[in-house]
């Protein structure tokens, strides 16, 4: 499925289950980071299926600069979903039950970020600190931006995904005030710039 559609009324949980799935995705890393750095007992336990407050809790616990990072964006993952919600009535536990938008949304996941970060317990050997770790936070941006394409045209075509002529912070320089989803784009945008300050962090502190 290389060009994304969605039918108008399934936007609002399009876009969820994307915030859903990338928050899931990046709670998953940091715990796969804090066991093989700072829990080593744990290694093999931990498998996270939602996301807690619990969970960022814990991860700020450990006073691991990147860490703390990564569970600030993590925590503006939830907080844009929850607002998105709140506007459209949207319980948080009906956000992933309907099987074929979470199918699109994880498509949509996997098709604009970076393939290889571990967030499964035993892949815990072959993450790191590293280059990856940039990359990965790098695509997080990207994700939003194409969330913009999404839904300002009603279709992405994501085998554009990451080409030079579709830059990853286009969605910083569109002007959306007139559009009919304005509010969800400029908290969508919020969520971006954050991301992007994120990632000049993380490439700072390699």
């Amino acid at each position: 499925m290389a060009t994304l559609t969605y039918k108008p009324e399934n936007l609002i949980s399009t876009v969820l289950n994307v915030l859903d799935y990338c928050s899931w995705c990046y709670t998953n890393i940091a715990f796969r980071l804090a066991i093989k750095y700072h829990c080593p007992d744990l290694k093999g336990m931990i498998n996270i299926h939602t996301v807690e407050e619990t969970d960022l809790i814990f991860l700020k616990s450990l006073d691991d600069p990147i860490l703390l990072l990564m569970t600030e964006s993590i925590g503006q993952f939830e907080l844009t979903k929850k607002l998105i919600a709140n506007l459209y009535t949207v319980k948080s536990e009906d956000i992933g039950r309907n099987e074929s938008i979470s199918v699109i949304a994880a498509d949509f996941y996997y098709r604009t970020t970076i393939d290889g970060i571990p967030i499964y317990s035993e892949e815990e050997d072959r993450i790191s600190y590293d280059d990856t770790l940039d990359l990965y936070a790098l695509s997080l941006i990207n994700v939003i931006n194409w969330l913009f394409v999404l839904i300002i045209t009603g279709e992405a075509d994501l085998e554009q995904s990451f080409d030079e002529n579709h830059p990853y912070t286009h969605f910083l320089e569109i002007d959306y005030t007139q559009e009919e989803f304005a509010v969800v784009l400029d908290l969508l945008r919020k969520l971006g710039v954050h991301l992007y300050h994120q990632h000049a962090a993380i490439i700072e502190m390699h």
